[in-house]
Formats: C-alpha cells, structure tokens, sequence
C-alpha cells in the first residue's frame, strides 16, 4: 500500500488517517474514538502511559538476554553477566 495516493477510497483515508491519527478527526468511527480516548482522556492518558512502560520493559529484558547469550559465547561467566546486565543470576537463562 502506499499512503501517499488518495484516490477518495475508503483505505485511503485510513492510511491518512494512520499518517496523523489526529484525535479530533472522528473519520474512521471505532478507531477514531479510541484514538480520541487514548490520547485525549485522563484514563486513556494513563492507560498509554502503562502500555508504553510495558513495551519498553519488554525491549529493555530482550536486549538483556540478547546480551546475555552473546557475552556467553564469547566465554564470560555466568556471575559476570549477572553482574554486568544488573540481573540475578539463573543457571537456566544462561
């Protein structure tokens, strides 16, 4: 697709849609609601905020293990990953 051709069609609005998700353009009815909550409304603020610190944890442990695996083939020990990652150290993860 490319989101740079509007035709008029209904997926080119989407896509246009998808380029500024402005909360205050009510175009795309169920999505552009929930964008508005998302983005507009104190519990969908917050509900953002959790998502976003869980998305973040998530990438910040795999790049951790990521880590973790290649200092081990490289033959550093299993304390000193630990150690280095900031991470208790489990015989089952290295």
């Amino acid at each position: 697709m490319n989101a740079e051709i509007d035709d008029g069609s209904a997926v080119a609005g989407l896509m246009n849609y998808f380029k500024t998700a402005a909360p205050d353009d009510m175009s795309q009815g169920d999505l552009s609601r929930r964008i508005h909550y998302l983005k507009c409304e104190e519990g969908g603020y917050q509900e953002m905020c959790e998502i976003s610190e869980k998305i973040y944890s998530e990438g910040k442990l795999e790049g951790k293990i990521e880590t973790a695996i290649n200092m081990k083939k490289k033959g550093y020990p299993d304390d000193v990953i630990a150690d280095i990652l900031e991470v208790i150290e489990n015989k089952s993860v290295f």
